[in-house]
């Protein structure tokens, strides 16, 4: 795909989420090409606009040639939030799903289906010491991908609490606006999950999780047998051979409640059967991340001290700590 200079994205900033690249060229374009500029760079547009990824990342890519040395798979990794959707499945899922949409000029909607769940947030956040360190630094501030994680409530690079802007985190079709002065104004803190009370130990883990999503290429994928193996050795065995599932009914109930985690927030009656029995998409990062916490509690319980217990720890959290 062949792209004149002058329709050329601005150089992506470290750690920049696609949105806020094309806000930045828009802005410097003009508001008259509000329509024509974001249709060139990114195919058609659906009514709403999708901050977690753009459709056709190769097009994107196309318009920032001669700006950025990465390639489909390393843009995806550091200006979408594709590691964080993909982050249990296996580590080849991403670059399949990038060439497949390259190949086919497939949006990547149509592959991946719907991940949203009640911990996305309301708005895009930023933090006010990037913020000004960006300024410093480029002359501007702008959109961070890591600071749209949902449930990340501060920045991963400062500590600092995050804060609502006033662009919605899924703005109108041609609604592509950049993080200027008058848009970061308020004094709204970000909730790690709006209207939902979430104990303190699921938030933290959830915030070292999308940590580790942002920074590594590894995948924390495990496959349905692996799920059921470890099930049925933390006391979860069945008659022949299968999960009881009465029993872990009754366990992850009592899990969740101990640990305020309110049904809304997971979703579906019963959602972890679909980790052991039939993994799809569907299935959230925090559903994942739920069940290793769980795991790894009745991992700890039932032999502190037995080394193969540990190991299971090590592989169920991967590098998390």
């Amino acid at each position: 795909m062949k792209v004149a200079d002058l329709d050329r994205l601005p150089a992506p900033y470290p750690g920049e989420l696609w949105y806020s690249i094309v806000a930045r060229d828009l802005t410097r374009a003009g508001y008259s090409q509000r329509d024509l500029r974001p249709r060139m760079a990114l195919g058609g547009l659906s009514a709403r606009i999708n901050i977690a990824y753009p459709n056709r990342v190769h097009r994107l890519l196309a318009h920032l040639r001669g700006r950025t040395e990465l390639d489909e798979v390393g843009f995806a990794r550091q200006h979408t939030l594709l590691p964080y959707m993909l982050a249990f499945d296996p580590a080849s899922r991403l670059g399949d799903l990038l060439q497949t949409s390259a190949a086919e000029d497939r949006p990547l909607s149509k592959s991946l289906g719907g991940l949203r769940c009640a911990s996305t947030p309301a708005q895009l956040r930023y933090c006010r010491t990037c913020r000004h360190e960006d300024g410093r630094t480029f002359g501007e501030p702008y959109w961070h991908t890591a600071h749209q994680l949902p449930m990340v409530a501060n920045c991963y690079l400062h500590g600092d609490r995050l804060f609502d802007s006033l662009v919605p985190y899924e703005p109108q079709r041609h609604d592509f606006w950049t993080a200027n002065d008058l848009l970061c104004s308020g004094n709204r803190l970000t909730l790690p999950v709006p209207g939902v009370h979430l104990s303190h130990c699921i938030a933290r883990e959830m915030g070292k999780f999308n940590l580790h999503t942002t920074r590594a290429a590894t995948s924390l994928h495990l496959d349905i047998e692996q799920y059921a193996t470890v099930l049925k050795r933390v006391g979860f065995q069945g008659r022949q051979g299968q999960v009881a599932t009465g029993h872990l009914a009754g366990e992850m109930a009592a899990f969740t409640a101990r640990y305020g985690v309110a049904p809304q927030l997971l979703g579906v009656r019963h959602w972890w059967r679909g980790l052991y029995t039939q993994l799809s998409l569907r299935v959230r990062p925090l559903h994942h991340v739920t069940m290793r916490l769980f795991l790894r509690e009745r991992l700890w319980r039932a032999a502190p001290t037995d080394t193969h217990a540990r190991s299971w720890d090590e592989r169920l959290m991967g590098t998390i700590s």
